[in-house]
């Protein structure tokens, strides 16, 4: 790729939803929390993102460590790669949890299915 300017709007650089579903998974395995699915919804599931844009994650583990979202995201050992991956905003579940949000109509969960691309691992 040359030197020139991609544009706000050019994707070539972009990681996929698949690399960042992989990168989600390595760290939760690395913090002993594997994720068995992870969803990654909004822009970077649609063809939209932009190097601006973040990313949209839910992760299913039945590993969860901690009660509610912030203690969640804190117990997860979150070792995110800022440089070569966009800022990330999850959405951690155990899969009970998961089943019970994805049948609630108009949920962020039933939406990040509904719309979103699912990897299971």
């Amino acid at each position: 790729m040359s030197d020139e300017s991609l544009g706000p709007r050019d994707r070539r650089s972009l990681p996929s939803a698949r690399e960042i579903a992989e990168e989600v998974y390595h760290i939760g395995e690395e913090n002993d929390v594997p994720p068995s699915i992870v969803i990654v919804f909004g822009s970077y599931s649609n063809d939209e993102a932009t190097p601006e844009s973040d990313v949209d994650i839910v992760v299913v583990t039945p590993h969860v460590k901690g009660e509610g979202f912030y203690e969640r995201r804190k117990h997860w050992g979150w070792d995110w790669d800022y440089q070569n991956y966009p800022t990330a905003d999850l959405i951690i579940l155990t899969p009970t949890e998961f089943d019970d949000y994805k049948s609630r109509r108009e949920h962020i969960v039933s939406t990040a299915v509904s719309t979103g691309e699912r990897f299971e691992f």
